[in-house]
């Protein structure tokens, strides 16, 4: 009979090990599980991030797209103008010679007009 308590007493403890294994494996897969979940958060807050990176791009390529088109607006509705330089004629008050102003400011290269014609 001693042999059959011995045997029985050896499976008690082989088991006694296992459990304590599985224990451990169960410790080590429950924080695996909790890496895994906060992972996973991070990585669903990492895909807002770039559907919102995604749309400022998207927006930003429409804004620099409007703008190169008002830009290129003048040239095609002007471009006869721009091959004849403009010429302003100096606007004065009578008795004003050209290059004089009642400002007292010296305009010999007619400035005061070439910048009113930009206004334009």
């Amino acid at each position: 009979m001693r042999g059959i308590n011995d045997a029985i007493a050896g499976i008690a403890e082989e088991t006694a090990e296992q459990v304590t294994g599985l224990q451990a494996a169960t410790s080590d897969l429950g924080r695996i599980g909790a890496e895994i979940g906060a992972t996973s958060h991070q990585a669903a807050g990492a895909k807002e991030t770039c559907d919102d990176l995604h749309t400022v791009i998207l927006e930003l390529g429409q804004t620099i797209r409007q703008f190169h088109v008002q830009r290129q607006a003048p040239k095609t509705a002007f471009a006869p103008s721009y091959s004849t330089p403009a010429v302003v004629a100096p606007v004065g008050r009578a008795g004003e010679t050209m290059g004089e102003s009642s400002d007292g400011v010296d305009d010999s290269y007619g400035l005061q007009g070439r910048l009113a014609g930009w206004g334009r």
